[in-house]
Parts: C-alpha cells; sequence; structure tokens
C-alpha cells in the first residue's frame, strides 16, 4: 500500500509538471506593437551607436481559468534615450526581483523569480561578448518523496551589443 501511494504522488507530480512546462511555454497571444517586439529579434541594426544599457523587467499580471499569469518583458534602456522593449515569456504566477542573483548577471539588469504552485521560473540577463542574453531556468519545489532534478540556465533570447 504504502509503494502504490508513493507511486501515485510521483505520477501526478510528473502530470502536474508536464501540464505547467506545456502551459508556461504557450506563446504570449497579446499583439506585438512597434515598440514591443518577440524576444531574439531585432529591427535596430546599429545596437552599438546607442551606447550601454541598463534593462528593467516589466510585467503585466493578470487572471485566467482563476490562474494567476504574468506576461514578462525586458526594457532595454540605451545611453542616447532610445529605448527597446521585447516580450521574454508568459508565465503562471507571479514576480519579483530576486535578492540573490548570480555572480554572472550583468550588472545593468536584475534577476527575477516567478513562482506559483510549485513550479518557479528564474529570468536573468548576462553579458556576452556580442549580445546581452536574456535566460530563463525552471525549478520545481522538493517534497519528502520528490526531488525534482536541477535544470540549467538555458538562453531564450538577446539583445544585440
Amino acid at each position: 500500500m504504502h509503494m502504490d501511494k508513493r507511486v501515485l504522488i510521483v505520477g501526478g507530480a510528473f502530470i502536474f509538471i508536464l501540464v505547467a512546462s506545456y502551459v508556461s511555454f504557450v506563446p504570449n497571444e497579446s499583439p506585438v506593437t512597434s515598440e514591443q517586439e518577440e524576444i531574439g529579434q531585432s529591427t535596430d541594426t546599429d545596437a552599438q551607436n546607442r551606447g550601454i544599457p541598463t534593462f528593467k523587467w516589466k510585467y503585466e499580471s493578470y487572471m485566467e481559468d482563476e490562474i494567476p499569469r504574468t506576461s514578462i518583458s525586458l526594457v532595454a534602456a540605451y545611453e542616447n534615450g532610445s529605448t527597446e522593449e521585447k516580450v521574454v515569456d508568459t508565465i503562471q504566477g507571479e514576480c519579483n526581483a530576486y535578492s540573490e542573483p548570480g555572480a554572472d548577471v550583468y550588472s545593468g539588469s536584475e534577476m527575477i523569480i516567478c513562482y506559483y504552485a510549485g513550479l518557479g521560473h528564474y529570468f536573468k540577463v548576462i553579458e556576452s561578448d556580442d549580445a546581452y542574453l536574456v535566460q530563463r531556468k525552471v525549478f520545481e519545489e522538493a517534497s519528502p518523496e520528490y526531488n525534482p532534478p536541477t535544470e540549467s540556465f538555458q538562453t531564450i533570447g538577446q539583445f544585440p551589443r
């Protein structure tokens, strides 16, 4: 009987993870304006002339099927006064600044954490040789019956340097 209970718990957690992963990666259906573009695309081919950016996360929270959801965008503000906004992701839950960012987080930004019902996401910006990379890491809440795998950060978009 004890083994059957463990199988049900692990199986339920696995199904939840599959459903939550699918829902969290469904593309944002809001229209993209000229000032707001999908992550990874860029219309400015002269990014070097804009100067060094600072990045600010922007959240738009709403309810869908009684579940809190948040559309996450990242705004780059450049030294020359121009800005560029890109939609990063739409997730279940709500987001806020993360108090313990990694050492690789770009100094002109902050790391955020988003969480809902045992599943969370970290988002950060790091600097590479030719771009500012937007990265996401998915994590799950552990329990006495379940030790989730540790995921790595994945690059999901970029801003040109």
